[in-house]
């Protein structure tokens, strides 16, 4: 409750989220009397968290000018295409297992994938689905293997390449 002063009595009207738990089940969040309703983070600042899909365009613009410069193999370039649909079907099933209480998809699996390119598609259906948005331990993990693949990204085109291509020169 958002108003801790005063207990429910009955024919009270409230409002409430539905939300899931970190076990999948379904619970009442922000409840508030009707007349004591505080808007929800997500209704004050809805473009705030759509904010972060910035990074995709960007990545596509690296993983393009490496391609053409002839610094990012067409490999590496298609493994970003395969790994982010991948990721989104991952989360899709995890989501729907979470609501249909099923077995659910490892949060190490989503962040394996997420770290070896599928991070688009990750954070795609976290926005879309709303799945795994929330719990701040994921998140931490998730956004450490974004930085981590970008780092390593930004790492081959700028340096790695060029050294690459030294030893394979050598040999």
């Amino acid at each position: 409750f958002a108003n801790r002063q005063r207990r429910p009595v009955e024919m009270d009207i409230v409002t409430y989220e539905v939300v899931v738990d970190a076990k999948g089940r379904e619970q009442a969040a922000r409840v508030a009397f009707v007349s004591e309703r505080v808007a929800s983070p997500q209704s004050v600042l809805p473009e705030r968290s759509h904010t972060s899909l910035i990074l995709i365009p960007v990545l596509a613009i690296f993983l393009v000018w490496g391609v053409i410069t002839g610094k990012l193999p067409p490999p590496l370039f298609g493994m970003y295409f395969i790994a982010s649909p991948i990721a989104f079907l991952l989360y899709a099933f995890d989501k729907s297992a979470a609501l249909n209480n099923r077995w659910r998809t490892s949060e190490n699996t989503l962040h394996v994938c997420a770290l070896l390119g599928g991070w688009p598609g990750a954070l795609i259906a976290q926005k879309m689905m709303r799945h795994k948005s929330s719990k701040q331990s994921f998140q931490t993990a998730f956004w450490m293997t974004v930085v981590l693949n970008c780092a390593g990204l930004g790492g081959y085109l700028f340096v790695g390449h060029d050294f690459v291509r030294s030893v394979l020169a050598t040999v």
